[in-house]
């Protein structure tokens, strides 16, 4: 064996022990946790939290956003757009017959009716749409 060959496989054998010693070394502290930031000046926390604990002051906050978005929802509202999936993609069935979102039936109908008799759309995809909207109303 020559003498850089030699050198050469004693230096990647060290290089490899590096790289091995660094992948154990950060699995062995990822296994520790993620560390707690304290922001504030060098005070401890008054009470140490358990796994899944929040302060109370986010509760309370919590609470409120809940209450708030509840009665947001409870207002009436309606999703103008109907999606529905065809061939592994997801379609809206107002765009694929040319309309607006939301509009009535009998115009659907009806643009449905002059869609149908071209040959050049895929005519499985519009009966599909036109079912969609029969469905939701």
């Amino acid at each position: 064996m020559s003498i850089d060959v030699k050198y050469f496989l004693i230096g990647n054998g060290l290089i490899l022990g590096v790289i091995v010693w660094s992948i154990y070394r950060g699995h062995k502290q990822s296994l520790k946790g993620p560390t707690r930031l304290n922001l504030k000046n060098g005070e401890k926390p008054k009470k140490k939290l358990l796994e899944g604990e929040f302060p109370s002051t986010f509760n309370e906050e919590l609470r409120r956003q809940f209450r708030d978005s509840a009665k947001k929802s409870s207002r009436k509202s309606r999703e103008l757009n109907l999606f529905f999936q065809f061939n592994g993609e997801q379609m809206d069935a107002y765009k694929v017959l040319d309309l607006p979102a939301g509009c009535s039936q009998a115009l659907a109908v009806k643009r449905y009716k002059e869609l149908k008799d071209d040959n050049s759309l895929n005519q499985s995809l519009l009966e599909r749409a036109m079912l969609e909207i029969q469905k939701r109303d």
